[in-house]
C-alpha cells in the first residue's frame, strides 16, 4: 500500500455491512467539519468534497450504477476501506433487508420467497457479471481475475477488517497521523451468519473474486502486524 499524503483528498469506502456506523463515528471525530459524506441513495447527507488538502469523502460506491467512486472523484489518488468476511457480510444484508421488509419499508428483497430464492439471483449476476457484485462495486475501478490479488497495492492507504475493529482503528491513526479512539461497535453482529453456515461453501464458488479480494486484505492486516502500545 502506500504512504498518506495529507496535501491530497482521501476517500474511504464505506462497504455495506461491515461496522460503517461505529467506523463513520471514528472518522467524524477524526477529520470534522472537512469529511465530507457521500450517500447517493441519502441526499441529504450527500455533498461533494471539493478537491483540496486534507479533506476526507467517505461512504457508499456503486460502480455499475454511474455512482462509482471515479465518476464522483476522478482524481483522487488514495483510498483506504474496512473489509468483512464476503459470506458474513451477505447474510447480514439478507437479515438487514428482511427487518426493512418487516417494517415495511421498500426493500431490495421484496418479492423474493426466501433465501435460497434471492442467493439463487444473486449467483445469476455473479456469473453475468464476476466483478460487479457485492462489495467489489464499491472499488474505484473494475475487479477482475486478473487483478483481485493487487487491487490494494497502488492506491490504497489503509485496509481494516470489521472483525477486529479496535485494532484497525489504532492501525488507522497510525498511518493516517490521528489521535487513537476507542471504538464502540455498533449494528454488528459477529455470529450472524451460523444458522447459514452450509451456505458457504456454495458463496465461495459463487464469488470468488469477493473472497480473493478479502483474502487479500487478510494477508495485508496481518502483515502490518500490531500497532505499539
Amino acid at each position: 500500500m502506500i504512504p498518506y499524503d495529507p496535501s491530497q483528498p482521501l476517500v474511504s469506502l464505506h462497504i455495506p455491512k461491515t461496522g460503517g456506523t461505529s467506523f463513520t463515528k471514528v472518522l467524524e471525530q477524526w477529520f470534522g467539519d472537512r469529511i465530507y459524506l457521500h450517500y447517493p441513495d441519502l441526499p441529504h447527507l450527500t455533498r461533494l468534497a471539493p478537491n483540496q488538502p486534507g479533506l476526507l469523502a467517505h461512504g457508499h460506491f456503486n460502480i455499475d450504477k454511474a455512482m462509482g467512486l471515479q465518476d464522483s472523484y476522478p482524481d483522487a489518488s488514495q483510498f483506504m476501506t474496512v473489509m468483512r468476511d464476503p459470506f458474513e457480510r451477505m447474510i447480514s444484508l439478507w437479515l438487514y433487508l428482511n427487518r426493512q421488509s418487516r417494517l415495511g419499508h421498500t426493500s431490495a428483497i421484496d418479492g423474493f420467497r426466501s433465501f435460497d430464492h434471492w442467493f439463487g439471483t444473486l449467483e445469476e449476476q455473479a456469473a453475468i457479471n464476476p466483478g460487479g457484485t457485492g462489495f467489489l462495486r464499491n472499488f474505484p475501478k473494475p475487479v477482475t481475475a486478473q487483478n483481485a490479488a493487487h487491487v490494494f497495492d497502488d492506491q490504497f492507504v489503509a485496509v481494516g477488517l470489521t472483525h477486529r475493529l479496535q485494532e484497525t482503528v489504532d492501525r488507522f491513526a497510525e498511518r493516517l497521523g490521528k489521535p487513537r479512539l476507542i471504538v464502540g461497535q455498533e449494528n454488528v453482529s459477529t455470529d450472524a451468519a451460523q444458522p447459514f453456515a452450509h451456505w458457504r461453501a456454495a458463496h465461495e464458488r459463487a464469488f470468488p473474486l469477493e473472497h480473493a479480494v478479502y483474502g487479500q486484505a487478510l494477508r495485508l492486516f496481518d502483515r502490518q502486524g500490531a500497532v505499539a502500545a
